[in-house]
């Protein structure tokens, strides 16, 4: 099973509208500075679990405009069986 991709634009979104809020504190700017630019050089990178939640923590504190983000994992649906093995026999026949 696939496991859940975050959004990369939305990171780095969140990001810049967190540096440009002036009520940013600075031990915070610098840190989120250096994942912006940490994103910007990795072109598949993404931040982890645990930066992204402080992220969006921050973010929330700031009251900054954010798009809404599932992160909730799709629950996997009915299993259903090819046709061909529907009509195969039970038991193979027997030895007489």
């Amino acid at each position: 099973m696939a496991e859940y991709e975050p959004d990369r634009d939305h990171e780095l979104r969140l990001l810049k509208l967190v540096l440009d809020d002036e009520q940013c504190v600075d031990e915070a700017r610098e840190a989120f500075e250096g994942m912006l630019e940490w994103l910007k050089d990795a072109p598949r990178g993404h931040l982890s679990a645990k930066q992204r939640a402080w992220l969006e923590g921050i973010a929330n504190k700031l009251e900054v405009d954010q798009a809404p983000v599932d992160n909730s994992r799709v629950p996997r649906g009915k299993e259903v069986a090819p046709a061909w093995s529907t009509n195969l026999p039970k038991k193979p026949p027997r030895r007489t």
